[in-house]
Parts: C-alpha cells; structure tokens; sequence
C-alpha cells in the first residue's frame, strides 16, 4: 500500500499536539472554577467553564483528527493514489466525529457571550446580580444551536471527510454517488451552520472590542485624573497637615483631642478610582479574550475567502495554521483566563519567572 503524503501526515499529526494542549487549558480553568465558590458564584466564571468544557468535547476529536475517517479514503495530496494519513475508521465513526466537529459552532457563539458580558459590565454598568437574571439566555443559546444543528446534519448524512477530520462534505465522503436535495446543498447548510455563524460572532465580537478599547482609554483618562488627585492631597497632607482637624470638648478643656484624617473629598476620589481601575482591568481582561479568538479563527476564515475567491486552493501553509490553531482555543484561553493570577503572583514575588507564576497561578485556591 502506498504510504501518505507529507501534507496528509502533517495535517493528521499538528492537531493533535494542539488539541491536547487545549484539553489541558480548559481543565485548568474548570478546576479553578470547580475548587472556588467565590468563582462559583460570578457569571463570568460559570461562562468560561461552561465554554471550557464545550472545548474539551471538541478538542478530543481534533486530537483524533484522520483516525474517525474512512479507512483507505484517498488523499487529495500526493499522486492521487496515496491514502489519508491514520485513517483508520468507516462510515459510522466519521458521522460521530462528524457531530462533533459541527459542535464547535459553540466555541465563537460562547465567546460572544462572554463578549457580551464584558461589555454589560464595563459599557453599561450592570451588576453581576442583574445579569445572573439573564444568564440562562446567555449559557442556554450556543449548545442549543450546536446541538440542533449538529444532529440535523448527521441525520441528513450530511458527514464526510475533509482530509484532516469529518465535517459536512457528502460529496466528500460518496464522491460520485448522487446526492439527495439536501445533500446537495451542502455548502449552503455550511455557511448557515458554521461558517455563517462564525463571521456574525468575528463581526460582533469586533465592535464589542472596538467599544472596550474606547472605554478602556476613557478609563485611563479617569485613572490618571484620580491619581493626580490623590497625589495632590497627599502632598498636602504631608507638607502642612492639611486635612486634620483637631477638636477638643468642652468636657475636657483641651486636654482630650482626637484627628479628623478624612476630608470630605478623599472617600468619593479613592472610590472613583478604585471603580475605575477594576472597570479598566475587566476591560483589558475582555480584549484579551477578544484576540485569543481572533487567533483561533484569522486562518479558518483566511480559508473561505479563498473558497469564496474561487481562483485557486488555499496554500497548504493556510490549510496547516487553519487545522492547528483552531485546535489550541482552550490553551489560548486558560492563559487568558490566568493572567489576573499570574499579575498577582509576581507582584507579590517579582523574583519569581513567568513559568513559577503560571504554577502559583494553577495551585492558587482562589
């Protein structure tokens, strides 16, 4: 039997290094979440969880990228009689991956969730207490979609191999073979299923980081301002005791005296500042998230602009960072999700290197 191309051995193994690496960042952040009730209890981390275990479901079939798919399938690569690499399985085991891959619609439609989140919070000032009212829409939407569109496909025999996994491709998996008008019409029910849905989440999660930005540096602005005052009265404090006021009672004539240390203005500028200094980290802190997703989708849909141009195939170089990267959200997001703790650790010891933070980080019941 001839052996596989490189590309099929390359788009068959990269995935797999990714993919665990992402089921590794995603059972950090459930961990963290599962051993705090204080994380427990805040939306933002019952969404990351709930978006963490959506992406170990997902990533467990990215890791076993050719395995599910039909064995001996030719490899589109190489001299058209080469195999895919690892393909190992039939019909049935590609429709359950098949499913699977579908599933990760969740992943973009989760993480505009968590977009909306960060702008309630920071934009429009919501509590965490208002929202847990709506939270139910906000965690109940995406696996539902996934969900129904996942099983329809498979029920429409709508899976078949896309050379590195099973997706959504009849023609792929029954090349010749006549197609039913649903089947037909497969790359329609790819953009309404995936793709559709994946560049509505890229265009909505970009205004949301378009309007955190803004405000970010609105904040910044409020940040610099508080700490100018602050700054101000503890000068004055301290060249000419400005701010203390001493009184005696008459009871005593002058022989009991007690200071005043807080002026009138000093509690409303400490807790302007405080609110706007944790309004700005929650706002960074959503940015991040915002550019993890970027990573994980830039190649993907770098990939349907080319189908779309409909010139030429995507350079395989496309087609690599494509099958790797949209592997590896859950690290990307763990990362993401630790770097408030990470923050801290080295704060509290600016000896210590990023990798002893990041371990702190992970060990911290916090």
């Amino acid at each position: 039997m001839a052996s596989a191309p490189p590309q099929s051995v390359a788009l068959a193994v990269v995935p797999k290094f990714t993919a665990f690496l992402s089921i590794c960042g995603s059972s950090i952040i459930i961990s963290k979440v599962v051993r705090s009730p204080k994380r427990q209890k805040q939306t933002m981390h019952r969404i990351m969880a709930w978006l963490s275990i959506s992406d170990i479901i997902v990533s467990i079939w990215f890791f076993a990228s050719t395995w599910p798919i039909p064995s001996g399938t030719v490899s589109v690569y190489g001299d058209g009689t080469q195999p895919i690499y690892g393909a190992v399985g039939n019909d049935i085991s590609c429709s359950v991956a098949g499913w699977f891959n579908q599933f990760q619609v969740v992943g973009p439609l989760f993480t505009s969730t968590l977009a909306s989140y960060f702008l309630l919070v920071v934009y429009n000032g919501w509590s965490d207490a208002k929202i847990k009212r709506k939270e139910w829409i906000l965690l109940g939407l995406p696996p539902t979609f996934a969900i129904v569109t996942s099983t329809f496909a498979v029920a429409a025999n709508l899976m078949g191999q896309v050379q590195w996994t099973c997706w959504i491709c009849p023609q792929c998996f029954q090349e010749g073979a006549e197609l039913t008008p649903i089947q037909s019409r497969f790359k329609l029910i790819q953009w309404l299923f995936l793709f559709g849905p994946v560049w509505g989440c890229i265009i909505y999660v970009s205004i949301i980081f378009y309007m955190l930005f803004k405000k970010m540096q609105s904040l910044e602005t409020k940040i610099l301002s508080y700490s100018h005052v602050r700054s101000m009265e503890r000068d004055r404090d301290t060249s000419t005791n400005t701010g203390k006021e001493k009184i005696s009672t008459d009871a005593e004539k002058g022989n009991r005296k007690f200071s005043l240390t807080k002026t009138i203005r000093r509690p409303s500028v400490r807790t302007g500042f405080d609110s706007a200094k944790q309004s700005h980290q929650i706002a960074k802190q959503g940015l991040y998230y915002v550019v993890a997703f970027y990573i994980t989708w830039t190649f993907p849909t770098t990939n349907r602009i080319y189908e779309l141009a409909g010139t030429q195939a995507a350079p395989f170089a496309v087609q690599l960072l494509d099958t790797a990267l949209i592997s590896l959200q859950g690290a990307l997001n763990c990362f993401v999700y630790l770097k408030p703790s990470i923050d801290k650790q080295r704060t509290l010891d600016p000896e210590a290197g990023y990798f002893s933070a990041l371990n702190a980080a992970i060990q911290a019941k916090e």
